[in-house]
This record gives structure tokens, C-alpha cells and sequence, in this order.
């Protein structure tokens, strides 16, 4: 009985997050910290400076594992098609940058 008692309440207190408006806003871009990494030098290090950094920090790119082209090429196309990050249509450029920077260069 003294669980059932518990539980209620704890259930309740869990879906307050769930009413709109009653979670706290997220913070203005502008209050969010400036970007200061910088992406490595290469062929096509303004694209990746240009276009990824919009979205994202510097760190979250550099901390993946050196993987090959193949996977490259799909999240840019997720970051593209599914996130809807403003890139062009022909991101060669980029995923060779990417692949050759940070990736295996494979």
C-alpha cells in the first residue's frame, strides 16, 4: 500500500514534462558559449568551418573514431536530409574532407 502511495506522485511529478509550456525554455543562441575550435587544415577546411560549425562544435567531429568514407558520406546525408542542415545538393567536397581529416582517409 505505502508503495502504490509513492507512486502516484512520482508518476504525476513525471508528466509535468510533458505539459506544454511547463518545461523551461532552452536557452537564445545567444546565450549559448562561442565556438572557439577551429577545424583541422586541408583541402576544404572552409566547408566544414562554413557549414558544420552552424550546427555543432568542433570537438563532436573531432572525437569520431577514424572511420572510412562510406560512413562520411551517410551522416552527411542524414545531417542533410534528416536534420535538414543547410548544405548544398553536391557534398563531395566535404565528405572528402572529413574522410581525409578525420576519417581513415579510405
Amino acid at each position: 500500500m505505502r508503495l502504490s502511495l509513492l507512486a502516484l506522485p512520482l508518476a504525476l511529478l513525471g508528466t509535468a514534462f510533458l505539459v506544454p509550456g511547463s518545461a523551461a525554455p532552452l536557452p537564445k543562441e545567444e546565450d549559448w558559449p562561442a565556438e572557439t575550435g577551429t577545424y583541422k587544415a586541408g583541402q576544404g577546411v572552409e566547408l566544414a568551418q562554413s557549414l558544420c560549425i552552424t550546427c555543432h562544435s568542433v570537438e563532436y567531429v573531432a572525437s569520431q573514431p577514424p572511420f572510412p568514407r562510406k560512413f562520411w558520406d551517410g551522416v552527411v546525408k542524414k545531417m542533410k536530409d534528416k536534420y535538414g542542415a543547410p548544405l548544398p545538393d553536391e557534398t563531395t567536397a566535404l565528405v572528402d574532407y572529413l574522410t581525409t581529416t578525420y576519417g581513415s582517409g579510405k
